[in-house]
């Protein structure tokens, strides 16, 4: 697969993505769980940006932007440490509709870091294969967050949480 291809097969997947947040930010009662899929809605709408501009550089004849991809999503010990926070502000009986849209982020984030991975393996060249690891990085991020809004909702376990920090700053 060639740059120019691989980077629109990566747009169709942020937009996928960030559709998936959209709906389930609409359909979750719970004031917190419904911030962390807005923020995760606008940062999955920033790569979908970030993507198109990538391909303009390209069509201009320019290479891949080298500019850091910033994310909002805090490191997975920021995460763990916010889940007795977060579990005690839940609902102990989560509706149904919303641990299916938690598994329907869960399985789209899952493809989304799976392109990513291959698109690293695929391309040789040290500015692509770094754009690429970069990205997956983030989506497997995101992924940790909704497993954790899960694993919060459902008292499954402890794994992750994500609250208690702020979401709106960025990370880098």
């Amino acid at each position: 697969m060639d740059l120019e291809a691989a980077l629109n097969e990566a747009i169709e997947y942020e937009t996928r993505v960030e559709g998936v947040y959209k709906e389930a930010a609409g359909r979750v009662t719970n004031p917190e769980g419904r911030k962390a899929l807005e923020t995760l809605a606008r940062e999955e709408s920033y790569h979908v940006g970030f993507l198109r501009r990538q391909l303009e550089n390209l069509a201009g004849g320019g290479g891949l932007e080298t500019e850091k991809l910033a994310t909002r999503v805090p490191g997975a010990e920021e995460v763990r440490n916010g889940l007795e926070r977060l579990q005690e502000k839940l609902d102990p009986s989560p509706e149904a509709h919303e641990l299916e849209v938690l598994r329907q982020a869960l399985n789209v984030e899952r493809q989304t870091a799976l392109f990513y991975k291959q698109m690293a393996r695929e391309f040789t060249g040290e500015k692509e294969k770094a754009f690429f690891e970069r990205f997956c990085e983030i989506e497997e991020g995101h992924l940790n967050l909704v497993q954790a809004e899960m694993d919060a909702l459902t008292r499954t376990g402890v794994w992750f949480d994500f609250l208690e920090f702020d979401l709106e700053g960025e990370r880098g």
